[in-house]
């Protein structure tokens, strides 16, 4: 009986907090209106840069890819905190957008010309001139036997790796040449005043 008792008493007391109800959960804390937000963010970024890579006479524009995404960024998150920081981060998206498609165009174009013009371009011309002035320049210091020494130069897979280190170069300098362009939007951003949310 005593036993019993006890195991009543036992229920009864586990049985009490659940008659007042389920424990209410804390409340969230609302989030900062300065808060970046990277959806939207990276979706004007991505936008604007396609803009200016597919559209080729644009491409000397797209220094101001990050300026216009921020610019836009601004207009609908009118609290968000800008900064250098920010920028050049915004830059580097814009700057590995356009550089991509840039030079997906760029190799298309080429492809095609070079198929049209059965594998002889303006591109491999310039070359072929640059490299009989080099023969040349050689000849005229009486380098001995520069058809022999300089015989790589004609090799189709010099050439292009030449052309592709090339491209590499400009992409790595556009990139670079738009992130700091981003930077010195988002500084700029961040010396404005801050307009009041409407």
């Amino acid at each position: 009986m005593l036993l019993s008792q006890e195991l009543r008493e036992v229920a009864e007391q586990q049985q009490a907090p659940s008659s007042e109800g389920p424990t209410p959960l804390p409340a969230s804390a609302p989030q900062d209106p300065a808060t970046i937000q990277w959806g939207p963010m990276l979706r004007f970024g991505a936008g604007v840069s396609a803009c200016f890579g597919l559209i080729g006479f644009l491409l000397p524009l797209s220094l101001f890819a990050p300026a216009i995404t921020l610019s836009l960024y601004s207009h609908r998150y009118r609290q968000a905190r800008i900064t250098a920081g920010l920028g050049a981060r915004i830059g580097l998206l814009c700057g590995v957008v356009v550089a991509s498609l840039a030079g997906t165009v760029a190799a298309i174009s080429s492809l095609v010309v070079r198929l049209r013009s059965h594998g002889v371009t303006s591109t491999d011309q310039v070359l072929s001139a640059q490299f009989q002035q080099f023969r040349d320049q050689l000849a005229a210091q009486h380098v001995p036997d520069v058809a022999a020494s300089t015989r790589f130069l004609d090799i189709p897979e010099f050439r292009a790796g030449l052309m592709i280190s090339g491209a590499a170069l400009m992409i790595v300098f556009l990139v670079a040449a738009i992130s700091a362009a981003g930077a010195l939007a988002g500084y700029a951003r961040s010396r404005a005043p801050r307009r009041a949310a409407l």
